[in-house]
């Protein structure tokens, strides 16, 4: 309800056409998560891409990339103002949650900020994908903890 449209900008708050988007049959409506295991079809990507690094850039200097990057990409996909503020605010939260783990900070690791064509005309979805390397990390009293024979409790 109230949300983008292929077609319009959809405000009413009703049951109508626009708002009974099926999400299940199209997928999420404003962003897409790729994991590992399945690399982006570079011929559905509509304007720039931006890479991050999390090595490369800190929680203020990829928020003032992240922000450049939709500037510049949303005069050449023409997306309406609603969509726009909700990729970028999709965009930095994801960013700024990144910057608090510790494990996304290894080498090899970076954060692909894109939009995707969709079928049938419709507005084109935010996709971040995020791909890397993730170990666990243990503090050397975790690891004392795994060596003894006392069983973990987690509550």
């Amino acid at each position: 309800m109230g949300q983008s449209c292929s077609w319009m900008h959809c405000s009413c708050w009703e049951n109508c056409a626009c708002c009974q988007y099926d999400s299940a049959i199209c997928g999420p409506r404003y962003a897409r998560y790729q994991s590992d295991d399945i690399d982006v079809d570079m011929e559905n990507v509509m304007g720039d891409l931006l890479e991050l690094d999390p090595l490369q850039y800190d929680k203020e200097s990829g928020t003032e990339k992240i922000n450049t990057w939709i500037d510049g990409t949303v005069p050449q996909i023409g997306l309406p103002p609603s969509f726009v503020a909700i990729s970028r605010a999709k965009c930095i939260k994801y960013w700024q949650v990144l910057q608090t783990k510790p494990t996304a900070k290894l080498s090899g690791s970076f954060v692909r900020f894109c939009f995707e064509k969709r079928p049938n005309g419709e507005l084109p979805r935010l996709l971040i994908e995020h791909k890397g390397k993730s170990v666990i990390v243990r503090s050397p009293q975790d690891r004392i903890k795994l060596k003894s024979n006392e069983p973990e409790v987690h509550v």
